[in-house]
């Protein structure tokens, strides 16, 4: 059903509540009206049509219309006048959402020359130019700690990084980085008392999800459809940098966590079918006990393997890639050693943006022929990076409403 917003800035009577009920009878109806008129219209509304009622102040009534109006701007795009003689006007808006961006690199570099539209399209005040402003810094700063985690600038202290200068497996795998994007999104909240809005809570419960269901209390990779989803978040996490990365035009960067994506998967594959496991490894060379570190089995014992050779030849070597066709095969094998001789790695090799959109391209069909050949369903890689993608990357004009709306706080009725 189509939406409607309607600014109703009359006096209510009951005759124009019946006008307004036969208006909206086909709509799905959003009414925003002087909270004086609050009364009379809980006690006449008796028509058998729905509609939420939003009552503001007077003097607020426009910028609340224009707040519902943001909320909503991905199916509407303008709002209408029903005033004291009962005629319908409409308001037409104009850059009333950004236009669809793949990264959230390119959403941000947009956010302000969109903002700068929207204001002189709409003849926007300056009051409430500078609410949107506001409103506008509170998001801006959320969403560029997040540009800040998949661009590799972490907020993580030197401290506890160096701690995990020995650490083991299970402590490798990016669970720092949410829980400070985590702690992020709290600060945020209680910072600018966002009681109202429920985009931080809900930011919140989603990141917090990628640590909290990854481990058991007994500290075990939790596992879904025998896989231990803590290597799918971590692979997801870095191909979505990856994408990020390669926005800034360092290419040769964004290759190496294409890469990298491809390798934690195939490690989480790996273990998943008993070809892999973490434990603690004794090194008789060197008489030395490593603990909980990533070992493969290779001719019936375990290793450590120093690299991704070894682990790809083993997923090679247990048939696992026969449903990768040929040519994706022999673009992996080249990139592999093109890898290996990377600036970033053993070599001297920077990579061109043809190369990079390939070893993207590959690793992607990769993952989604092991994720078919093993039926990953219930958490399938490329739903989850679609999902892990969208807490990032989204039109940013209906949280700025939900925020103005949170600076006027009208109160709300459903009737009818």
């Amino acid at each position: 059903m189509t939406l409607k917003v309607v600014l109703y800035t009359g006096n209510a009577t009951e005759e124009s509540l019946c006008e307004l009920a036969c208006y909206i009878e086909e709509y799905s109806s959003i009414i925003i009206t002087n909270k004086k008129n609050a009364g009379l219209i809980e006690k006449s509304w008796g028509f058998e049509v729905s509609a939420k009622f939003i009552f503001a102040s007077y003097d607020e009534l426009e910028e609340v219309s224009l707040a519902f109006c943001l909320t909503h701007s991905n199916t509407i795009s303008s709002y209408f006048l029903f005033g004291d003689d009962k005629v319908i006007s409409e308001v037409k808006l104009q850059h009333l959402k950004q236009s669809p961006k793949s990264s959230l690199h390119d959403l941000l570099s947009n956010y302000q020359n969109w903002l700068t539209l929207f204001f002189e399209k709409n003849k926007i005040s300056s009051d409430l130019q500078a609410k949107l402003k506001f409103c506008s810094s509170i998001l801006f700063e959320a969403k560029q700690t997040e540009l800040n985690l998949l661009l590799g600038k972490t907020n993580v202290s030197s401290q506890k990084i160096i701690e995990k200068a020995d650490a083991a497996a299970f402590e490798l795998m990016a669970f720092d980085e949410f829980m400070s994007l985590n702690k992020h999104y709290e600060n945020l909240y209680n910072k600018y008392n966002l009681e109202a809005s429920l985009y931080f809570t809900d930011k919140s419960t989603q990141v917090r999800s990628y640590y909290l269901s990854s481990f058991t209390r007994a500290g075990k990779f939790v596992e879904v459809d025998s896989f231990p989803v803590a290597y799918k978040y971590l692979s997801v996490l870095l191909y979505l940098s990856g994408v990020e990365v390669s926005k800034t035009f360092n290419y040769t960067g964004a290759y190496i966590l294409f890469f990298r994506s491809l390798e934690v998967y195939c490690e989480g594959l790996l273990i998943s079918q008993g070809k892999a496991k973490i434990d603690n490894y004794f090194d008789s060379r060197t008489s030395t006990t490593f603990t909980n570190c990533f070992q493969i089995n290779k001719d019936g014992q375990y290793i450590r393997p120093m690299g991704f050779g070894l682990k790809w030849n083993l997923i090679k070597s247990s048939g696992y890639t026969s449903q990768v066709p040929l040519h994706i095969m022999q673009k992996m094998n080249l990139h592999k050693k093109l890898r290996n001789n990377c600036s970033l790695t053993h070599g001297d090799i920077f990579f061109t943006i043809d190369l990079l959109t390939e070893v993207k391209n590959t690793t992607f069909e990769i993952i989604n022929c092991l994720e078919s050949k093993f039926s990953q369903n219930t958490l399938n890689w490329k739903k989850l990076m679609e999902n892990m993608n969208q807490h990032f990357v989204y039109d940013l004009s209906p949280k700025l409403g939900e925020f103005l709306i949170n600076q006027y706080q009208p109160s709300e009725k459903v009737l009818g």
